[in-house]
């Protein structure tokens, strides 16, 4: 009697756990069939999107997962450091809504969003916008850096006639009028004429002007010298080239010059009246386009649209390996690694970790920046600014200093020509009417006229 008991609870159990195990099953089966993005996919789309702000990551990650194995859900985890030690943020992503939640490394929730926002986003960086509805006239146009200065306290534009106008901040001689005075009115510039190029380095305690003269000298004023001196020995310079560079926490802006036999000499080297020729190098026989600096690394120069690496202490020469025609270089504010502009539009950067070029996507861009603080300002050929980031001073001008960074903001600002930062969490633009527009750090969160450049310049 014990024994068929004992076989009927067997048999019972059999059939319960076949019941359970077919239950599982079809919970997992009816699960699965919930999920509406792939693993893959998801990982993709977060690692594109966060490389942007974060390159070092993510180190791995933690997944939600069915009995199955079939994953649910996943966890990033991004750095500032490439030894992965100082962390920067945790991204979850739940598989089955697309819904994203960001958290600060103690856990704080700092943004929640969709997958789609970032989908979205990737769909507008490839709007059909060309380069031929951006064409530049070259009657009345200024361009940053090299007839107009801002950003760091004072102002200076330079006139048609040759000629320099300045207002703004003095302490340090940035005015060059002998004085250590500031001036609110525009003032000219004292004992330089014949100007065709200005351009300056330095930060906010200190600046350092240089102008480029006809005959090809170079003449520096600021960082404590009050009157336009001549740097000797320099006199065959084609152009000057004005790099930037932050770190999130330091600013630095450089200038180069482009000699005519194509060697190139820093003017920022410690001593602004010192000239040292960068790393010796000298690049016969080619037109050179542009030059960066990234820390004291290495450079990445640009000739005729290939781009070359160059260690610094060994001084070698390698041309990076694209397809791309690069049409620009430049630092990326708030992080170790180059930036590159291809012909097409298209943003690409230098990973030096991996020794290759990279995209960060998007087509028909003609220039862009992004500020220390990961603020990030963006031009488009259609004169179009798009922006997205921490926004803490107002950089995306959107009217306020929150958060937005799930999603492009379009500038609501008239077409633009030029766009500017110094990486100070200051924007500059200047329109097709030569309008000079400020918003960020120190001015409104939305973009306003500080004033209009023609009138300047015919009223003084």
């Amino acid at each position: 009697m014990v024994k068929k008991i004992n076989l009927v609870m067997f048999i019972l159990l059999i059939i319960f756990t076949m019941t359970g195990c077919t239950s599982s099953i079809k919970n997992t089966q009816e699960e699965k069939q919930k999920i509406k993005y792939s693993e893959e996919d998801v990982t993709d789309t977060i690692n594109n999107y966060y490389g942007e702000y974060y390159p070092n990551g993510p180190n791995g990650s933690m997944d939600d997962v069915l009995d199955d194995g079939t994953v649910v859900g996943k966890t990033f985890d991004y750095y500032y450091d490439s030894d992965f030690e100082e962390l920067a943020c945790i991204v979850y992503i739940d598989l089955y809504t697309g819904d994203i939640v960001e958290k600060a490394s103690d856990g704080t929730i700092v943004d929640e969003y969709n997958i789609e926002d970032i989908l979205a986003d990737s769909n507008q960086l490839s709007h059909n916008t060309t380069k031929s509805n951006f064409e530049k006239e070259e009657a009345g146009y200024y361009d940053f850096n090299k007839n107009i200065l801002v950003g760091f306290g004072f102002e200076m534009i330079l006139k048609s006639d040759g000629t320099i106008i300045a207002k703004g901040r003095n302490n340090n001689g940035e005015l060059g009028n002998g004085t250590l005075t500031d001036s609110d009115s525009w003032i000219e510039v004292p004992g330089i004429d014949n100007v065709i190029q200005i351009a300056y380095d330095g930060n906010e305690q200190m600046c350092t002007i240089y102008a480029l003269k006809e005959d090809g000298t170079v003449w520096w004023w600021g960082s404590e010298q009050i009157s336009p001196k001549k740097i000797d020995g320099l006199d065959n310079v084609k152009e000057l080239m004005y790099k930037g560079y932050g770190d999130g926490s330091r600013v630095f802006n450089y200038v180069y010059a482009h000699m005519n036999d194509n060697t190139i000499v820093n003017l920022a080297n410690d001593k602004v009246n010192v000239v040292e020729e960068l790393e010796g190098i000298a690049l016969d026989d080619f037109s050179l386009e542009e030059i960066v600096g990234n820390s004291y690394i290495y450079y990445i120069y640009l000739v005729d649209g290939k781009a070359y690496y160059i260690d610094s202490r060994d001084q070698i020469s390698v041309p990076l390996e694209t397809e791309q025609t690069i049409e620009k270089v430049y630092n990326y504010g708030g992080n170790h690694y180059i930036e590159l502009l291809s012909e097409e539009g298209e943003r690409l950067y230098y990973a030096a970790s991996e020794g290759c070029i990279k995209s960060h996507g998007g087509n028909n861009i003609i220039d862009y920046y992004s500020t220390e603080d990961y603020d990030f300002s963006m031009l488009f050929g259609c004169g179009q600014i798009l922006a997205c980031g921490e926004n803490d001073d107002g950089e995306l001008g959107n009217g306020t200093q929150e958060p937005y960074k799930s999603q492009w903001w379009e500038v609501d600002i008239p077409k633009i020509e030029h766009l500017f930062t110094p990486l100070n969490n200051k924007i500059y633009a200047i329109d097709e009417d030569n309008n000079l527009w400020a918003w960020g750090k120190g001015f409104s969160s939305v973009p306003t006229i500080q004033y209009n450049i023609d009138e300047i310049v015919s009223n003084y």
